[in-house]
């Protein structure tokens, strides 16, 4: 998945008020600041990418139980 249609996929998200994001196995190797934008997120899916940071803004989060 490129940067462009990932930031469509979190832009998607926030506007659908999803509490939920699976972005597993789409080789992702950086996520952009936009995903702290995700408020009610609960659970953000990760497994099978190329991840080797995590950006600050993951921190605001703070409904966040499952990553």
């Amino acid at each position: 998945m490129d940067l462009e249609d990932l930031l469509e996929r979190i832009k998607q998200a926030d506007r659908d008020g999803e509490t939920r994001l699976v972005l597993g196995d789409q080789g992702i190797t950086e996520l952009p600041a936009e995903i702290g934008n995700l408020s009610r997120l609960e659970q953000l899916v990760l497994f099978g990418n190329q991840l080797t940071d995590l950006p600050a803004g993951l921190g605001r989060l703070t409904n966040l139980t499952r990553l």
